[in-house]
């Protein structure tokens, strides 16, 4: 099988795993806005952006370097899986700790206190799951990350919607992810016993030490990426209401939900990116990344002019006349989509060529813009205030990134990749616009032929993508 074909071929799989993961969570999603409105929204979004922004203190960056180096030593798989599991079990628990005592001292965390115990329960499990997934990808066995991603979002949805349909609210809402993550957890286990490894605790603290100090520039990208992706809505929920809050988080689910494009298909090139580098193939891993990156921008560049122009109504559509405020946060926010696209396949290109540490190094940069631009704004603009900060950090990042990766020996033709996206993506709009008073979904599907029809007919589709197409249809 050649390069080009295992890497569709994985990304099929993760394509797939993703595109029924992330309906079934939208879904869900729907679903509580509807049963809880903003209010409880902003809830649901503080607590699991509170115990998201405590796990980053456990993570230590273990996870990426796992998926690279066991993409590298598949024979080393058990060693790594078991001291990373036992060493994130005990970490995870003791930040929990911390983060409980800290979060009895903020008035809108002790309103919500138990929730915020129940995600860290949810989270904790869903540590194995991730860790397993890790082993799945790094194998390119990616029919076990479908499996496990669809159980996990189709019975969440199913059991967190008869939660909330049965009145238990919130913490029932939950309590019944928590069910659903046990169910998803065994069968992580039982395929890794039956496929892989028979995963155990593991105490080689020797390794411990070597694993930590490995993954450390990982973990300082990770911190910082989590500052500047998640502390918004903490802000908000600390400095505004649970409502405003609830208006962000609704917005930035629809930008979230576009999210997995990037991670299937750096989760599919990355490991093949490794070996390029690994074992000196510059040209081929030249080759790979710019292909890449210009499949990245011709997907995300029409989503943002589709979301930028028809906000106002998609919010209301999915979510409710009561979210009809949040159509202006939508149209801001859908700028970060195109830099949330390219920003992971720049950082996980410094991870392949072994420069982690200059992705670490943007991270903070970004990190430090966005606090800075969220203290400014939020109080002055509220959850504007909030979209702006992010949209800005990502361009930050963008072009950090971009600096790094080109003196490096990996710079961009830009002009060559990105030409013809966007003049397909201004007769997009053009076409958009004039759909304005027709249906919503008229209008979305006649953004989507009309941009690839122009893109096609501008000679988008190369000889590469071609034989590629051909060879995939015929199969």
């Amino acid at each position: 099988m050649t390069v080009a074909k295992k890497i569709a071929k994985n990304a099929g799989l993760l394509f797939t795993s993703e595109v029924l993961g992330n309906v079934f969570s939208f879904l869900l999603v729907i679903v509580i806005s509807h049963y809880l409105g903003d209010n409880g929204f902003g809830k649901y979004s503080y607590a699991f952006a509170f115990v998201n922004v405590a796990l980053i203190f456990s993570h230590l960056g273990m996870r990426t370097y796992l998926f690279r180096e066991i993409s590298k030593h598949p024979e080393k798989t058990k060693k790594f899986l078991d001291n990373a599991f036992t060493l994130r079990f005990f970490l995870t628990w003791f930040v929990y700790g911390i983060a409980l005592v800290i979060a009895f001292f903020i008035p809108d965390a002790r309103e919500i206190f138990l929730v915020i115990v129940l995600v860290m329960i949810y989270e904790q499990l869903y540590l194995f799951v991730r860790l397993a997934n890790t082993v799945f990808n790094a194998h390119e066995r990616n029919r076990f990350v479908l499996t496990a991603r669809t159980l996990l979002k189709s019975l969440g949805l199913v059991f967190g919607a008869a939660s909330l349909f049965l009145g238990y609210g919130l913490v029932g809402l939950v309590v019944g992810l928590i069910a659903v993550q046990l169910i998803v957890c065994g069968y992580s286990y039982f395929v890794l016993k039956k496929n892989f490894v028979v995963p155990s605790f593991s105490f080689d603290f020797a390794y411990w030490k070597t694993l930590v100090t490995a993954s450390l520039p990982f973990w300082f990208t990770l911190v910082f990426q989590r500052i500047y992706y998640r502390i918004d809505t903490l802000m908000l929920g600390s400095m505004t209401t649970f409502s405003e809050t609830g208006l962000y988080g609704a917005s930035f689910s629809i930008v979230n939900a576009l999210s997995f494009i990037p991670a299937v298909v750096i989760t599919a090139s990355f490991p093949t990116m490794s070996r390029m580098f690994d074992t000196n193939s510059r040209k081929q891993l030249t080759h790979l990344y710019h292909k890449v990156f210009s499949y990245l921008f011709t997907i995300g560049f029409p989503a943002v002019i589709g979301l930028t122009i028809l906000a106002d109504r998609i919010m209301p559509f999915v979510f409710g006349p009561e979210f009809v405020r949040a159509g202006p946060l939508l149209q801001i926010l859908s700028w970060s989509v195109l830099f949330i696209f390219l920003t992971h396949l720049l950082g996980y290109l410094l991870n392949a060529i072994d420069k982690q540490k200059l992705f670490t190094i943007a991270t903070v940069i970004t990190a430090i813009a966005n606090l800075g631009l969220n203290l400014m704004l939020i109080p002055r603009y509220g959850a504007q205030g909030a979209a702006y900060a992010t949209v800005s950090s990502y361009l930050i990042l963008f072009f950090s990134l971009l600096y790094f990766s080109s003196k490096h020996g990996y710079p961009l033709p830009l002009f060559s990749l990105i030409c013809r996206p966007m003049i397909a993506g201004v007769a997009m709009s053009l076409v958009v616009v004039r759909l304005l008073n027709v249906h919503l979904l008229v209008s979305v599907a006649g953004g989507i032929v009309s941009f690839f029809g122009v893109f096609f007919l501008l000679g988008g589709l190369g000889p590469d993508e071609k034989r590629l197409l051909r060879s995939l249809l015929n199969k």
